[in-house]
């Protein structure tokens, strides 16, 4: 039996990235991984690339190009499904819909410009997966026929994935869906509980956890092949060429299988039914015990605020990009922490409200005492040590070797 397989590689880097950092993961992942696919016609996946790394890989990177070049001869031989998303990686759910759209449309311009991308994509790829049901209409109107989901945003479980072509119930957008074990294997994340060191492995779980069913879909971040994991883009390569596994697009999902509509729950790719239980759906960005996530976002909100009403063209554009995911991640303690990313963003914030003409001097003073304050926090969890504590805690609890967190950072 031939498995059919929707593979999504995820390309991301955040926009203050270091660009050592990028050079690096150009060399030993996207151009490995970009090179493999053209050197197999028959290989074909869903692709992710975030405007702010096509920025990155377009002006700032040597060997960004090959990168680029390469996609664009994949788009061009149709093996590969470019889709939409957040330009600079926001958490769709925590911000206003009028950011979500300016979002997305500054992804579709950069998708234009560097990969000659000319109609609107027909997928959007939720940063973080992180879904909340209200926004799929909005999606919907914006023109994208599929949204990529986690497994967690099905309600009731996932007892019908891999068996039919779903969409959303209320707003009749299709969805592609993660098989959450099946993907962090693939990706060899500090998550995963099955263990995929080649393809045959891939075969096997895949049917087991999907009851003799010949289909299934991942999603991982790109990165994990050959840079996270040196090599393992070598992996990606057995599976596509492996004649029992057969990659498709979404369209082979509308030619084969039946649809059926589905109710789905808020999620993020991360979450975790205990959190779903507490009503926190997206605990690495915003969970509410987390004094520095109520902060930042408290010092974010006035930052877009003032921006929007007083910036000028260079301001707006400064704050799109603060709209990144990345400093509430390395706040989280679960178990990610780098206090120093969380300073870098507080002090963007408060120096572009500083810097904003007819700016009262009194928001500029509460900027100044949330970035106080959250430095303040950071001193404390760091200096008391109960940074390092929370991390023991969550790794102990979830049964994480804390070596194996080192495989994941860039």
């Amino acid at each position: 039996m031939t498995m059919q397989w929707i593979n999504i590689l995820h390309f991301y880097q955040p926009p203050f990235q270091d660009l050592a950092v990028v050079k690096k993961v150009t060399d030993e992942c996207y151009l490995p991984v970009t090179k493999l696919l053209l050197d197999h016609p028959n290989a074909s996946c869903i692709v992710n690339i975030n405007g702010c790394l096509l920025d990155m890989l377009g002006e700032r990177i040597p060997r960004g190009k090959s990168v680029i070049s390469n996609l664009t001869k994949l788009i061009r031989n149709e093996q590969i499904e470019i889709t939409g998303t957040g330009k600079y990686h926001p958490i769709f759910p925590l911000i206003p819909r009028h950011e979500i759209e300016k979002q997305i449309r500054l992804q579709e311009n950069s998708l234009k410009r560097h990969l000659g991308v000319k109609d609107q994509p027909a997928i959007l790829f939720l940063p973080e997966m992180a879904y909340l049901p209200e926004q799929a209409q909005l999606f919907r109107e914006k023109g994208y026929a599929w949204v990529i989901i986690d497994q967690s945003s099905l309600q009731n479980g996932t007892a019908k994935m891999g068996k039919y072509q779903l969409s959303e119930k209320e707003s009749k957008c299709k969805l592609l869906v993660r098989d959450r074990e099946i993907s962090e294997s693939l990706g060899n994340s500090i998550w995963q509980k099955i263990t995929i060191e080649n393809s045959q492995d891939f075969i096997n779980h895949a049917q087991k956890k999907n009851n003799g069913e010949s289909f299934v879909t991942t999603a991982t971040d790109v990165e994990v092949f050959g840079h996270h994991q040196k090599n393992r883009w070598k992996l990606l390569k057995e599976m596509y060429t492996n004649v029992s596994i057969k990659s498709i697009l979404p369209q082979d999902i509308v030619d084969h299988f039946d649809q059926t509509e589905v109710n789905t729950v808020p999620s993020s790719w991360s979450t975790e039914k205990n959190d779903q239980t507490q009503n926190i759906y997206y605990p690495l960005w915003f969970y509410p015990q987390n004094r520095l996530h109520r902060m930042l976002w408290q010092l974010l909100d006035i930052t877009l605020d003032e921006t929007r009403r007083h910036g000028n063209e260079t301001q707006n554009g400064t704050v799109d990009t603060l709209l990144s995911s990345c400093p509430f991640f390395w706040a989280s303690c679960r178990p990610w922490w780098n206090g120093m990313i969380v300073e870098k963003a507080a002090d963007q914030m408060v120096d572009l409200v500083s810097a904003l003409e007819g700016i009262r001097s009194r928001i500029v003073n509460i900027t100044e005492s949330i970035r106080i304050r959250i430095y303040d926090e950071i001193s404390l969890l760091n200096t008391t040590g109960r940074a390092v504590e929370m991390q023991t805690e969550f790794l102990k609890k979830h049964k994480i070797n804390p070596d194996k967190m080192q495989s994941s950072l860039l």
